[in-house]
């Protein structure tokens, strides 16, 4: 499987219209790229495509850095494998 902090930085990347080396772990995502409410909805539905997963909105709100991001992923994909 890809490397999914690449991943997630690409996709965070091309919603926030920045380059990827502007993303590490814990750029937050509100502040320093400007991520709202809307584009975290596109951001999900991106995510949910790439992987195969199903994210609840109400997770939306725990993902204010790429590194929550990828722990909800990691448990996500988890639990489809299981």
């Amino acid at each position: 499987m890809e490397n999914l902090f690449d991943t997630v930085a690409e996709i965070l990347a091309d919603v926030a219209e920045c380059e990827v080396s502007e993303i590490n772990l814990e750029t937050n995502l509100p502040e320093d790229l400007g991520i709202n409410s809307l584009m975290g909805l596109e951001i999900m539905v991106m995510l949910e495509r790439k992987f195969k997963v199903k994210l609840k909105e109400e997770d939306l709100v725990k993902m204010t850095t790429p590194a929550q991001i990828i722990e909800l992923l990691e448990t996500q994909l988890e639990l489809k494998d299981a």
